[in-house]
């Protein structure tokens, strides 16, 4: 009995790990840098789409999904950014899920799609002192990579 206790408490413990509080402040000003950063080889008023925000808790993915629209449009290039429905129907039409791993191919193919000239793609990885903002900025019409940076929060 004690050892199909102990395996119970072990799945659970992998399956649901228990993830520290987030400070939006931090993961605010990790955006702000990322961008200023990854973006210093972006013309002005360049289109971006957001293809993908991945991270492993579904607030702080919708968080930085959020601050990264906030901070393309406020930055002093002022970018345009695509719709985020007009990303969730390509994303839809090409029946990629939240959580699905897209490649560089495909985040190329679906920024063209959306009429854009960045294709921008974040990943939030690592726990405590090792989280990391991720940012890969690609040119779409070139298919290369122009600008990352990789920001702690």
């Amino acid at each position: 009995m004690k050892k199909v206790i102990l395996f119970i408490a072990l799945i659970l413990c992998i399956c649901y790990p228990v993830f520290a509080e987030i400070d939006a402040d931090k993961l605010e000003k990790a955006v702000e840098d990322a961008i200023y950063y990854a973006f210093e080889a972006v013309p002005a008023r360049s289109r971006i789409a957001i293809v993908q925000v991945s991270a492993r808790d579904r607030n702080v993915r919708d968080f930085v999904q959020g601050a990264l629209e906030v901070e393309l449009m406020r930055h002093e290039n002022r970018y345009i950014v695509a719709e985020r429905r007009q990303m969730d129907q390509i994303m839809s039409e090409r029946q990629i899920t939240v959580g699905t791993e897209i490649d560089e191919n495909t985040a190329i193919a679906i920024a063209r799609q959306a009429n854009a000239g960045i294709a921008l793609t974040a990943q939030v990885t690592g726990e405590g002192s090792l989280r990391r903002l991720r940012l890969r900025v690609l040119n779409v019409q070139e298919g290369i990579l122009v600008g990352a940076a990789a920001e702690p929060f």
